[in-house]
């Protein structure tokens, strides 16, 4: 087996996302090629035995080939989440921003929408709890559920 080494260097922001591709092209070439040779061995066992050392080391080569391109992959979506989280970072407000800041409409409209989600949430709380077999406990629960929610009805 190969040694690993990581590396971390600088490119341009511009030059991110064909480094991305760049990366995944590569790695989904060696996925095919790994796919390919051992698809061709095992067919080429099969004519003689699968219970040969000969398969046995083309299926271990196979693996390793496919834990270096999961860390390849792994790479990728490394460098994707910290673009979306650096993106993020960038559009988010200042979190130390004093809350008169706030558009006293856009927090009506997320306040609505909150409590649509919750009522929406408990709705299918409900509807998951009536869709058990049992139908004594099932009751119990739903009264469980409508007390420690404060629900009427």
């Amino acid at each position: 087996m190969s040694q690993i080494v990581n590396i971390q260097y600088s490119i341009d922001m511009q030059d991110l996302e064909g480094e991305v591709g760049r990366l995944l092209f590569r790695t989904i070439n060696k996925l095919s090629i790994a796919t390919k040779e051992l698809e061709n061995k095992s067919n080429g066992a099969k004519k003689r035995t699968l219970l040969s050392s000969e398969l046995l080391e083309n299926i271990t080569n196979t693996r390793e080939n496919l834990a270096a391109i999961d860390r390849s992959l792994q790479d990728v979506v490394d460098i994707i989440s910290g673009y979306v989280s650096y993106k993020i970072d960038q559009a988010s407000p200042e979190q130390d921003a004093p809350e008169e800041n706030l558009d006293t409409e856009s927090a009506k409209t997320f306040e609505q929408q909150l409590q649509n989600l919750q009522e929406t949430l408990t709705e299918t709380k409900i509807e998951n709890l009536a869709a058990a077999p049992e139908q004594a406990e099932l009751q119990k629960k739903i009264e469980d559920f409508r007390a420690e929610n404060n629900l009427n009805g």
